[in-house]
């Protein structure tokens, strides 16, 4: 149906969270919105988050799925008919899922693996002020240790003694996330990352080697970033390998694949998950990875970083000995 070259991010939570808030904030920071594409679910009859982000302007589509969990309750026919019609209609860099706040974010994961669709990330919101609550819940528990971006919201009006509480909770229930605090509006440092469309946007210029454009908010939210290419062959699954050992600073990594006489793969790194899928339609050609790699401070570690995955590269009987395989661009 649809190919791995469209990305999704879902944005989870539990009821009243605040993950319309989020998702308009990350929406007004986008430079280009009108590649985003969203499905909106909502248990009741009368979808009031699809009507609030409908009007925005910078939702270039929106469908939403009421009156049903999507995780459970909603058929797979209506959900691959909703997903088929965005990326049909929209060609969208990056499908966005905002589900109710009773859903298991899994078995959402899955239903989109189903109709070819790569998973990006899972964003969490978590209520500062009602945590407990959530985490009383199998619902709220699950969509916590899905995640891959917590965001903790209303730390506004919590005291910083239970927000500090909060994030050790979380912190012990998924170690593997990142955590971050969201300011009034949904605003926060870091924003970037959980959308991601200018590390999609620079991994496919690296791909087609095109030149670097600026960069949207990483500099203002003191992210680093950095391009890596390399012309050698490059083993799959040790390349794999490299990636679930990347860092923690690393906070994604997007990029492409290239096998000699197979198929050009699509990469994704999030916060010590790695997922590998086939691009659909024809190869991009010629052999070797590249990619863009964004986190904390890590243009000071990208030397190490380079050295891990080269590690995957195979020799390369055309390779003229004493030049670079690799290159490294800011």
């Amino acid at each position: 149906m649809s190919s791995p070259r469209v990305a999704a991010t879902i944005v989870t939570g539990f009821l009243g969270s605040g993950k319309t808030t989020l998702l308009r904030a990350l929406l007004a920071r986008e430079e280009d919105p009108r590649r985003i594409a969203l499905i909106v679910n909502e248990i009741g009859e009368i979808g009031v988050d699809g009507q609030v982000l409908a009007g925005f302007e910078h939702a270039e589509r929106v469908v939403e799925l009421a009156s049903g969990c999507i995780c459970c309750s909603i058929d797979e026919y209506r959900f691959d008919l909703a997903v088929d019609e965005l990326v049909r209609r929209v060609d969208p860099l990056l499908l966005v899922i905002e589900t109710t706040g009773a859903a298991d974010p899994g078995p959402v994961a899955e239903r989109l693996r189903r109709c070819g669709i790569g998973v990006d990330s899972i964003v969490c919101v978590v209520d500062a002020t009602a945590w407990r609550v959530a985490a009383a819940t199998r619902a709220g528990r699950r969509q916590v240790e899905a995640a891959d971006f917590l965001v903790v919201s209303k730390c506004d009006v919590a005291a910083p003694s239970r927000v500090a509480r909060v994030k050790t909770s979380l912190a012990r229930r998924n170690p593997r996330a990142s955590i971050c605090e969201a300011a009034p509006g949904g605003r926060f440092a870091g924003a970037e990352l959980l959308l991601a469309t200018s590390s999609a946007r620079a991994a496919a210029r690296a791909a087609a080697e095109e030149p670097p454009t600026a960069q949207s908010h990483l500099d203002e939210d003191a992210i680093e970033s950095f391009a890596w290419k390399s012309a050698v062959r490059i083993d799959r699954r040790a390349f794999e390998s490299a990636l679930a050992g990347l860092p923690p600073q690393v906070l994604r990594a997007k990029g492409f694949l290239h096998e000699d006489e197979g198929p050009t793969w699509l990469f994704q790194y999030v916060c010590g998950r790695v997922e590998l899928s086939v691009l659909e339609g024809p190869a991009i050609g010629g052999s070797g990875a590249r990619g863009v790699f964004i986190g904390t401070g890590i243009r000071s570690q990208r030397e190490r970083i380079v050295a891990l995955l080269e590690r995957a590269a195979q020799p390369d009987e055309d390779q003229v000995p004493g030049l670079p395989a690799a290159q490294i661009a800011t």
